[in-house]
């Protein structure tokens, strides 16, 4: 640009006069009455900065309108540092890319991406800058994490996991109670002269240092309030602390006047902007020093999260990197870092994203591998990357993907293959030679950091809580896994379990006994047959719940159980039935058609619950089968026994062949019965019933 044009001359000017038919709304003009001119118009280009918002309820309409009234010919532009709104989990991206054409495939598929970086790939390739993070560890006892953590250690079944879990915490208990407070935190990590947004709390009132919220008051009085916590903070150190602030109702020109202000100060004071929902996006504030975070997040305030942390991220220069020492600081006093649940982990997925990129920077410099110790930011940011993947995944080279889902397995083996293009798993990478960071030499400056994370205490406590979380958060499949493999260690035949088990009859099986179970921390009267079947039925579709994975069946294979559905043997099942209660002393041989297993059992004055303990159900209509199994071997049904399984049947005393009636025998009988008893049976008439022969003798019949 020539340089006249720029002296005695506004941004606003410049900007008018190298894009003369450039045009400026906010979102929020859309809605006011010019904004109909906005709308109508036609355009060559346009730039959708902030593009999550664009789904906003309040213009999201007006919005879609001057996208539809534009022509196939105009290009549309999208950015924003996060696509995916908090609110609705909607990608706005995607949103946009189907309302100009693209399918839901393409748009899924990210067709319509020119680039898509995360933050924390941006910071290892070293393109923006790596801002450094200070927490307070003290305030973990003070917001209620501390306790909450001890509550969820103290809902884990398992008692060795427990109590191993509990030793964990009163180590970072203790380490808590020695750590740093705020006024401790600031007073080391400010800097006397420098410049810092802080970002409060959404509240009707400010807490006192016991943490009681002190009444209902006005932005302006609630600005007051913190700047006398913040002047106590600093008491007894050289900084002195000088306050700015933006509020909503200073209104805007106030507000502008105020951050001007800011920015140009220039003193050997120490310069706070204390903000409530101002400063969050769209505003670049060069010598910035930091930010403070009094305002607690939750969770799911992932994009306000990265939205207040751009205010202290911008991109490397290459001819001059950032020296470390000139690093902007986030000192976060509420801990959301840990609270937020923001990408702060590298995936798989992020790695192949990082080595795509790097295949083609190779591909593009003739099959030569990044220089780790180059000069150029961009070349040395990809070959630390690089040393990184290959540390992280030349292990698996040689196939071993054990304890690995599926997924994982693929995104892995795409990882290995992406390497192999570039000679990755046999080339030996050098490692960073580090400078002296005090030297003045141009490009020596730098020093490799660490990506923007949490260390040391609190990191312990996203170990320890994730560690909790995951014991606690398995499904019961997990669970179910796990009861049948501590069971297997202490011999427990666990492939013998049947729906009506419980963990003790289970046991029995294999004679272990109670005090052994609950060695191992389990319940002997959990019901744990049920549970089997629950699993079986969710595998098979018939109930609803957590998809059972393939590694959790390959579990179970090991262990001997099956959840594929059986061509069910009911003659097999019913001569293994007739085994089982022969062991414990019944006499199958008696067996009639209308015995359920207890009534069988009772003939030979076996108690039933020796019938549970072999795993049987009492009320199974066990007459009821040897009938149908005798049907079947006359021929009136397809599945017959085999001749070994009516050799086996007839072993036991029971036979399956038809017997024919002999009556005038069978009557014969019943006279000799009731003669017996004292009947005169030669007073028997035509009408007569059993009851009724046995009254003309005065015996009595009970009903």
């Amino acid at each position: 640009m020539d340089q006249q044009i720029q002296f005695g001359r506004s941004k606003d000017e410049i900007v008018a006069d190298v894009f003369p038919r450039l045009k400026f709304s906010t979102y929020q003009g859309l809605l006011a009455k010019n904004g109909e001119g906005t709308i109508n118009k036609k355009y060559g280009f346009i730039v959708l900065d902030e593009l999550h918002r664009t789904g906003a309820k309040e213009w999201g309409d007006r919005l879609n309108y001057l996208i539809d009234n534009q022509t196939e010919n105009t290009k549309v532009l999208g950015i924003t540092a996060t696509p995916r709104r908090d609110a609705d989990g909607i990608d706005m991206a995607n949103e946009m890319a189907e309302r100009l054409g693209y399918t839901n495939r393409e748009a899924v598929s990210g067709k319509h991406i020119a680039i898509n970086m995360s933050l924390i790939n941006a910071i290892r390739m070293g393109l923006v800058v790596n801002p450094k993070l200070v927490s307070c560890v003290y305030n973990l006892k003070n917001d209620g994490s501390l306790d909450k953590l001890k509550e969820k250690i103290n809902q884990i079944e398992n008692i060795e996991e427990r109590n191993k879990e509990i030793k964990e915490y009163e180590r970072l208990r203790k380490s808590i109670d020695n750590a740093e407070g705020i006024p401790e935190i600031l007073q080391a990590n400010v800097k006397k002269g420098g410049k810092y947004i802080v970002f409060l709390p959404l509240v009707d009132g400010v807490e006192d240092e016991d943490g009681n919220v002190i009444g209902k008051k006005t932005g302006k009085e609630k600005i007051k309030d913190y700047e006398k916590q913040i002047l106590k903070y600093f008491e007894g150190s050289d900084i002195k602390p000088n306050f700015h602030s933006l509020l909503g109702e200073y209104g805007d020109k106030e507000n502008e006047r105020k951050l001007e202000k800011f920015k140009n100060s220039n003193t050997d004071e120490t310069e706070f902007m204390l903000v409530m929902n101002k400063l969050n996006e769209g505003v670049h504030l060069e010598k910035l020093d930091g930010i403070i975070w009094l305002r607690p997040m939750d969770k799911n305030s992932r994009i306000l999260y990265l939205q207040q942390l751009g205010r202290v991220i911008y991109s490397e220069d290459p001819d001059n990197p950032t020296k470390d020492e000139d690093r902007a600081v986030v000192i976060d006093l509420v801990n959301n870092t840990l609270k937020v649940n923001w990408e702060n982990e590298i995936t798989n997925q992020d790695d192949i994203e990082l080595l795509t990129i790097i295949v083609d920077w190779v591909e593009k410099h003739d099959g030569i591998l990044p220089n780790i110790n180059s000069r150029d930011k961009e070349e040395e940011g990809y070959a630390t990357v690089l040393k990184e993947l290959q540390d992280k995944y030349k292990k698996y080279l040689d196939g071993d993907f054990e304890g690995l889902e599926s997924k994982q397995i693929k995104e892995i083996e795409e990882i290995l293959n992406l390497g192999t293009l570039i000679n990755l798993w046999e080339s030996d990478l050098p490692n960073k030679i580090i400078t002296n960071v005090q030297s003045q030499e141009k490009n020596c400056t730098y020093k490799n950091i660490k990506s923007f994370k949490l260390e040391g205490i609190l990191n312990d406590f996203i170990e320890i809580e994730r560690e909790v979380d995951e014991i606690n958060g398995k499904t019961y499949i997990d669970r179910f896994i796990e009861k049948l493999e501590r069971l297997k260690k202490i011999g427990v035949d666990v492939s013998k379990i049947v729906g009506s088990d419980t963990i003790k009859s289970l046991a029995e099986k294999s004679e272990i006994e109670v005090g052994e179970i609950k060695e191992i921390g389990l319940n002997p009267n959990e019901k744990i047959g049920v549970t089997k079947k629950n699993v079986t039925n969710v595998f098979r579709g018939i109930l609803k719940g957590n998809r059972i994975t393939e590694e959790q069946v390959k579990r179970l294979l090991e262990l001997g159980i099956s959840l594929e559905k059986k061509e069910r043997d009911v003659i097999q099942e019913f001569i293994e039935k007739l085994k089982n209660l022969q062991e414990i002393g019944v006499d199958v041989s008696k067996i009639t058609g209308n015995d359920t297993i207890k009534r069988l059992a009772k003939k030979s004055k076996i108690e039933v619950e020796e019938i549970e303990k072999i795993g049987l159900n009492p009320d199974d209509k066990i007459g009821a089968i040897k009938n149908h199994i005798a049907e079947a071997f006359r021929g009136s049904t397809r599945r017959k026994p085999t001749e070994e399984q009516v050799k086996i049947i007839t072993e036991f005393g029971i036979s399956l062949e038809r017997k024919e009636k002999d009556v005038a025998q069978e009557f014969i009988e019943k006279l000799k019965k009731l003669q017996g008893i004292g009947i005169d049976v030669s007073k028997i008439g035509q009408k007569d019933t059993i009851k009724r022969l046995a009254k003309k003798s005065k015996i009595e019949v009970e009903e």
